[in-house]
C-alpha cells in the first residue's frame, strides 16, 4: 500500500496539466499513489490525461465529471485515496493535494511522518 497520495484537481487545464503530471512521475520516490479529478473539463485536458495515463510508468487513478467546485472536486479525490486505509489508523495514506498549473518542483519529495 502506498504511503501518501498525490492529487491534482484540474479543470480545463490544457496548457499545464502535462507539466504539472510529468512533474510528480519524475520523483525519485515512488511509494505514492496518483489521483487527478477532473471536473469535466471542456477543452483538451481529459485527452491530455488519458493519453498519459496510458503511457505512464505507474498506474494513474482519474475521473472526469462535473463536480460542484474545487472542494467538492477535493473530497470526491479522498474517497479511492482512503478506500483501503479504514481498516487500521496506521494504514492511512496522506493526501497531497497539487494545484494542476503548479508543478512540484524537482526530483524528490520528501516524506516525514
Amino acid at each position: 500500500m502506498p504511503k501518501f497520495s498525490i492529487i491534482t484537481i484540474v479543470y480545463n487545464g490544457e496548457y499545464f496539466i502535462e507539466g504539472t503530471m510529468q512533474s510528480v512521475l519524475n520523483q525519485t520516490f515512488t511509494d505514492y499513489e496518483y489521483i487527478i479529478i477532473d471536473g469535466a473539463s471542456k477543452d483538451s485536458t481529459v485527452s491530455l490525461i488519458q493519453d498519459f495515463a496510458q503511457n505512464a510508468p505507474l498506474p494513474i487513478k482519474w475521473i472526469s465529471e462535473p463536480d460542484k467546485g474545487l472542494y467538492d472536486a477535493m473530497n470526491k479525490s479522498l474517497s479511492p485515496a482512503f478506500k483501503n486505509s479504514k481498516k487500521s489508523p496506521e494504514a492511512r495514506r496522506k493526501p497531497l493535494f497539487m494545484a494542476s498549473y503548479k508543478p512540484l518542483s524537482g526530483s524528490e519529495i520528501h516524506f516525514i511522518g
